[in-house]
């Protein structure tokens, strides 16, 4: 009797054993599981969320592409337009743009930018038309767009006299808001011709 009692105790607690066992055998597939689910879901998240970062990046370089190639596109309708208007309406004066601003400026003859305002008046027209006609062999005249070239745009139309040497572009003396009165060159004490002018302001 003493016997059977003894084997069904250890019976017993071999299945006990057994059953702990598969217990945590289960709790640890489980937990691996659990793991595994959120390794997934962590790695997708982060993937889709880099790819929607890297979509808007793309996006956002796009929409400044656009932006750029709109306004240098305006920019350059509006310019073509000022510099076709200036060599219509004065013949000899040269349209300066960033094509021909270098050789214009490294000529054999000095030169004399006139920067116009976006408005040009009868009156200055003829005094530019005058002053080419009358110093056409001393210098050369370019115009250009001086809106981009001064905070101050009710000062224009403004003009200033270069020089230029093979390795670099520097003003030369002052000029003028625009030969009022236009009168003859006179001589400073440096020996360049300059025109009359009411002030001396160099762009």
């Amino acid at each position: 009797m003493l016997m059977i009692m003894t084997y069904h105790i250890i019976i017993s607690i071999i299945i006990i054993i057994i059953i702990i066992i598969i217990m945590i055998i289960t709790i640890i597939v489980i937990i691996i599981i659990i793991t595994i689910i959120m390794t997934i879901t962590i790695t997708v998240t982060v993937t889709i969320t880099s790819i929607i970062m890297i979509n808007l990046i793309f996006i956002r370089i796009f929409i400044l592409i656009l932006i750029l190639t709109t306004v240098t596109s305006v920019t350059t309708t509006a310019a073509c337009a000022f510099f076709t208007l200036s060599s219509v309406r004065f013949p000899g004066v040269w349209a300066l743009g960033e094509g021909n601003f270098y050789e214009f400026t490294h000529s054999d003859r000095p030169a004399v930018l006139v920067a116009l305002g976006p408005e040009v008046g009868e009156d200055l027209e003829q005094e530019i038309r005058g002053a080419q006609r009358e110093f056409s062999q001393e210098f050369l005249f370019g115009a250009l767009n001086g809106s981009h070239w001064s905070e101050e745009r009710h000062e224009m139309p403004r003009a200033i006299r270069v020089q230029c040497d093979s390795l670099r572009c520097k003003p030369g003396l002052p000029v003028t808001r625009l030969f009022r009165p236009l009168g003859p060159a006179i001589e400073l004490g440096s020996g360049y011709p300059l025109f009359c002018c009411k002030a001396a302001a160099a762009l």
